[in-house]
């Protein structure tokens, strides 16, 4: 599995950008947390579903947390501030809307979007090998393929992307091969942070939202 990621340029980032919370409150229904995200390291946060899309948005600067406040090297996530650090982000989303496009198109335009390079499904057929993708679905329309699949598509463009924080929203797809890759990821250096409702991936710390946090 290292293979497949081993020759990513980490180094150029002279600043990894470390992601902490500060008594943050997502909503009504969760506790608390206080923590700060570990280069190299991949941290779980067990939270329901919905409310783990609103810390997601919230860490992206799209949405707010009820009380604290999330930082980004000291600095406060904002809708203002959100712009620039999304820079330094590689988010892994639950779903995709429905929209009029194919896998290849899609894969295209997220890695043109953050490297200004181009991709061929060649690139990307050792890393899907790995993760069991057929190479048929490069061609197939987003909205005829499994949401499983598509996750997993979604999530071997991660090490094409250039962000020291990893955002990955309630996995859809969990085994040993996924949680590899996952630790693979956070050993470049990049921040790993994962929300789960159970079933956390083998975490450095793991913050439970549901119950006492740990």
């Amino acid at each position: 599995m290292s293979k497949l990621i081993k020759d990513f340029d980490f180094t150029t980032y002279k600043d990894p950008g470390i992601l902490e919370f500060k008594d943050v409150v997502i909503d009504d229904k969760t506790l608390p947390f206080t923590m700060v995200a570990c280069p190299g390291k991949v941290s779980s946060i067990v939270v329901d579903p919905t409310s783990g899309h609103q810390l997601v948005m919230a860490i992206l600067g799209l949405d707010k947390v009820k009380g604290g406040y999330i930082t980004v090297d000291g600095e406060l996530v904002t809708y203002g501030s959100g712009t620039f650090f999304r820079q330094m982000m590689c988010y892994v989303p639950h779903f995709l809307p429905q929209v009029d496009m194919t896998v290849g198109e899609l894969c295209r335009q997220a890695i043109s979007k953050y490297n200004g390079k181009n991709l061929s499904a060649e690139a990307l057929t050792e890393t899907w090998n790995s993760l069991s993708i057929k190479p048929t679905v490069w061609k197939e329309k987003i909205r005829s393929v499994p949401p499983s699949v598509l996750w997993l598509v979604l999530l071997s463009l991660v090490p094409l992307r250039r962000g020291s924080i990893v955002l990955i929203e309630e996995p859809i797809v969990k085994n040993e091969t996924v949680n590899s890759f996952i630790t693979q990821l956070a050993r470049q250096g990049r921040e790993v942070i994962c929300t789960t409702q159970s079933n956390p991936f083998s975490s450095f710390q793991v913050v439970n939202l549901t119950s006492k946090s740990e």
